[in-house]
């Protein structure tokens, strides 16, 4: 019943509960199917629909290539110029280098960063792939910006918050990688960040790591958590351990590493002019 749903767009209903980003994916099917053939969404709309990390909320409109400026009404936002694009769940799709360059001009330097991330890490595009988008848009408003986001990029990054703790310490002046693998006998560890002193370990806790892996229970994740966290501190590393809500607060993050006996050894990593939060 109407009653029970909202106006997605002219003549298509949903229902009002719907998951925002769910219903933003039906407004870009609608908004295709208005337009003309080869047209494709991309930028933010086209994360979502390969799957990619987006934030929280999706944006008012569905981006599109492949058609002409124009007015289209409230619900598109055109980016100028010619993209490929393939099919993907019955909508056609910008590429995934396509995809990111978009989000790149679009979104924060953190979202864009933490969808490129995602796309190398999956192997859905390479750099040089990215570069190649890059060259196309010379020229063009917002390039400085899709070559920050290829410059720091990080196919080894494997969450959103891993990308967004690198882009903090990098920002305070530190330099760091990726994926670190400690050895010592029949103890594996692999850092998600280790700094440039090689001994300051910085571990990214989302929700997903708390849920029961492989039948453990949430419990004997902490425990072994704890257990490897002390083996590490044995071999003389100084771990820290950062949740979401506390990459708010850059002063806190570089108060911890300072009290962990980190100093930055790099200059501050600055965005580009017109990148902003």
């Amino acid at each position: 019943m109407r009653s029970d749903n909202s106006k997605l767009t002219r003549g298509v209903y949903v229902c009002a509960d719907i998951d925002p980003w769910d219903r933003h994916g039906l407004l870009a099917q609608a908004v295709l199917s208005r337009l003309r053939p080869g047209a494709c969404i991309t930028g933010p709309s086209a994360a979502h629909a390969w799957e990619l990390p987006v934030p929280s909320k999706p944006p008012a409109e569905v981006t599109v290539r492949n058609i002409a400026r124009g007015t289209y009404g409230p619900q598109i936002r055109v980016m100028h110029g010619e993209a490929e694009y393939v099919e993907r769940n019955g909508l056609l799709v910008a590429t995934p280098a396509w995809t990111v360059a978009d989000c790149a001009r679009l979104l924060s330097p953190r979202d864009a960063l933490i969808v490129a991330d995602a796309v190398l890490h999956e192997e859905l595009c390479s750099e040089a792939d990215l570069r190649a988008v890059c060259a196309r848009l010379k020229g063009s408003r917002g390039v400085a910006r899709v070559r920050w986001v290829i410059e720091n990029a990080d196919p080894n990054s494997e969450s959103p918050g891993e990308t967004w703790t690198r882009l903090i310490v990098k920002q305070l002046g530190y330099e760091v990688t990726s994926q670190h693998v400690v050895v010592d006998g029949d103890f594996h560890a692999r850092l998600d960040l280790l700094l440039e002193d090689g001994r300051t370990a910085l571990e990214f806790d989302g929700k997903e790591k708390y849920r029961k892996p492989k039948g453990q229970t949430v419990e004997r994740t902490v425990v072994n958590e704890k257990n490897r966290d002390a083996r590490l501190q044995v071999l003389g590393y100084a771990v820290l351990h950062f949740l979401w809500g506390q990459l708010f607060q850059r002063r806190h993050v570089d108060l911890r590493l300072r009290s962990a006996g980190a100093h930055p050894t790099r200059s501050p990593l600055l965005l580009p002019a017109d990148f902003c939060w």
